[in-house]
Order: structure tokens, then sequence, then C-alpha cells
């Protein structure tokens, strides 16, 4: 797994959208630093979102919590002027 990661190392600054990291607080396999670790690595805007009690599993597990987050997340696009040039 350290190869691995390394490898992603220079990956990181490749990132240019707004991102969000949900994170679980008891996740047993992906320590909850590592979204901090991923939040200082990404070069774009970055939100951590902790989901209390969340393991490893989360978008199973806490699956209405993730899916009320995104759309509180995305619903402020829908007020946003379409690309007219994208026809």
């Amino acid at each position: 797994l350290y190869d691995e990661l390394n490898l992603m190392m220079p990956l990181w600054k490749q990132i240019t959208c707004p991102t969000v990291v949900f994170q679980g607080t008891a996740d047993r396999l992906v320590a909850p630093g590592n979204a901090d670790f991923a939040k200082e690595m990404i070069p774009s805007p970055t939100e951590i979102i902790y989901i209390e009690e969340g393991d490893h599993f989360i978008l199973w597990s806490k699956m209405d919590q993730i899916v009320e987050k995104t759309i509180e997340l995305i619903k402020p696009l829908e007020s946003m002027p379409s690309d007219s040039t994208s026809s």
C-alpha cells in the first residue's frame, strides 16, 4: 500500500475542481486524519464532511446522510445560468 500511495503523490495537484471528502469518524481502515491530508494536498477548494459514527463503508451505512449532504451541496447549482455555448 505504501508504494501505491507514493505513486499517487504527484497526482493530487491534478485535482482542479472543488472537492468534497466524506470521512467516517469510526473508520477503522482509514484514519480520519487522512481527510485532512487530502485537503492539504488538493489545490482546489476542498471541504471535509465528517460523518459521525461512520465506518469505512459510509456510502452504504450512512447513505441517507451522504445523499442529504450531496443534494445540499449541488442545490445552489440549479440557480446558475446554463452555458449557452454547449448546445
